[in-house]
C-alpha cells in the first residue's frame, strides 16, 4: 500500500463510531483481525482488536511493542500501515490500517 492511500486517515480523527466492523479475517492468541469500513469515505480497512489482559498474561508486551515499530517502519505495498488506535474498554484496545 502506498502511503498516498493510507495518507486518507492521517489528521483525522478516526473512532469507532466512524466504522462498521465486518467478519473476521483471522484469529491470534490474543487478537483478531476484523474487516472494517469507514463510513464517511466507504473506503475498507482491517481492523486488530487486541487483548490486553491476555498480552500482560502472556507477558508479550515487550513482543507487541516491536510488532507495532517493525510494521511502522516498513514500507511495503503487501503491509497494512497502522493509522489510528483506540481504547474499546478496560481489556481490549484495537488498530485499524487501510
Amino acid at each position: 500500500m502506498s502511503k498516498k492511500a493510507s495518507a486518507l486517515y492521517k489528521g483525522m480523527p478516526l473512532k469507532l463510531a466512524d466504522i462498521v466492523v465486518g467478519d473476521t479475517l483471522g484469529t491470534g492468541t490474543f487478537s483478531r483481525v476484523r474487516i472494517a469500513r469507514h463510513k464517511a469515505s466507504g473506503k475498507y480497512m482491517a481492523l486488530k482488536i487486541l487483548k490486553k489482559a491476555e498480552i500482560i498474561r502472556l507477558k508479550q508486551v515487550d513482543h507487541i511493542m516491536s510488532e507495532k515499530s517493525i510494521l511502522q517502519a516498513i514500507n511495503h505495498p503487501m503491509i497494512s500501515l497502522c493509522t489510528a488506535r483506540a481504547r474499546m474498554t478496560s481489556t481490549s484496545t484495537c488498530t485499524w490500517s487501510s
